[in-house]
């Protein structure tokens, strides 16, 4: 698939974010495995939605 520059910048950068989030979210001493399970599965809702996003620009 190609990108163009911008969008492939773009979803580098999603990458990144998608590496931090998750990490944050199993990092977090204050929830429970399925609340943690809970906020990963949405986290990976929204970078999905983002990711489609930019490949359908």
């Amino acid at each position: 698939m190609k990108l163009s520059n911008a969008n492939r910048q773009k979803m580098h950068d999603l990458t990144a974010e998608n590496g931090k989030g998750q990490k944050a979210i199993k990092d977090d001493p204050a929830l429970f495995y399925n609340q943690r399970q809970e906020k990963v599965e949405a986290w990976k809702k929204d970078i999905t939605t983002k990711e489609k996003a930019i490949l359908t620009l």
